[in-house]
């Protein structure tokens, strides 16, 4: 836009022609050549991202939830509710989609109304518990956004649970579990592509920034577990951003829309991040190999 004020400045006779084709020329730039170099190695990359599928002992998770709100001081009002919802409805759809013995069940798609119950239950919870007896409620959550139906539900919402959930991991000194899960919580938004795309917007509705510093502060994290569910959130958001380009690439035969602004901005911070924990980091090399 610059140079393009500066010749019209500077020749404000030029036909309006000449004008309209530099604008063009700009908009339909020709292919960057870097997209013409042939780097297997990175080629090779896979830009898929890296999910935490780990099923834990449903029974257990659940019952853990369940006497923390039994416990709750003062009474959740809508605990029976909320713990019918959980049992009768949330447990047996994660069981009858994720359980390895039901294999026929992972066609299984949440329902609108499944999820709907449980996401009204979700915000009473986060009111009532400490996140030291939230990391359940995550875990459930964690488990469930594998399935697509999920996540693209929750991309629809308003005011999602996700972000809920995220919003109180960012708060002053979070508990090591908590800030656990709640990263491989976000690690599993990106099995959803809609949702990953709503929540690395900057827009209104988006929480890029909630996510980068969830990121960026687990990556100093003092435990070694914190550090490598940091990385792999980072691979996630590099392998999201690398997909959209290439996806932009194929669309527009090799055009690279210019960057700049805001957007500069957040990858030098997320790029300045990493580097500085590949430097820190002393005491696994796995942390770096996720890196």
């Amino acid at each position: 836009s610059q140079v393009n004020m500066l010749l019209w400045e500077t020749f404000p006779r030029m036909p309006q022609i000449i004008f309209i084709v530099i604008v063009l020329a700009n908009k339909f730039a020709l292919a960057h050549p870097h997209t013409k170099l042939s780097i297997p190695a990175l080629d090779s990359l896979s830009t898929s991202p890296i999910l935490f599928s780990h099923l834990p002992a449903l029974d257990t998770v659940l019952a853990k939830l369940v006497s923390f709100i039994d416990a709750a001081s003062p009474p959740i009002p809508n605990a029976a509710i909320i713990k019918d919802a959980l049992s009768s409805e949330v447990l047996p759809y994660l069981r009858a989609r994720f359980s390895p013995e039901n294999v026929y069940g992972r066609g299984r798609k949440a329902s609108p109304q499944l999820l709907a119950k449980w996401a009204i239950g979700t915000p009473e919870l986060a009111d009532a518990l400490p996140p030291t007896q939230l990391f359940p409620l995550v875990d459930l959550w964690r488990l469930a956004l594998i399935d697509q139906s999920v996540g693209t539900w929750c991309a629809a919402q308003a005011s999602d649970p996700i972000s809920l959930l995220l919003g109180i991991a960012l708060k002053p000194d979070p508990p090591r579990n908590y800030l656990l899960l709640t990263l491989r919580l976000i690690m599993n938004v990106f099995a959803t592509p809609a949702f990953a795309r709503m929540m690395m917007s900057s827009g209104v509705n988006g929480k890029r920034d909630e996510v980068t510093l969830l990121m960026v502060s687990s990556l100093l994290h003092p435990d070694a577990q914190v550090r490598t569910g940091a990385a792999s959130l980072a691979f996630n958001i590099a392998a999201y951003v690398q997909r959209g380009r290439q996806e932009q690439i194929r669309a527009r035969r090799g055009y690279v829309a210019p960057v700049g602004g805001a957007d500069a901005d957040w990858e030098i911070e997320v790029v300045s991040a990493v580097l500085q924990a590949i430097k820190d980091e002393t005491q696994s090399e796995d942390i770096g190999e996720f890196i």
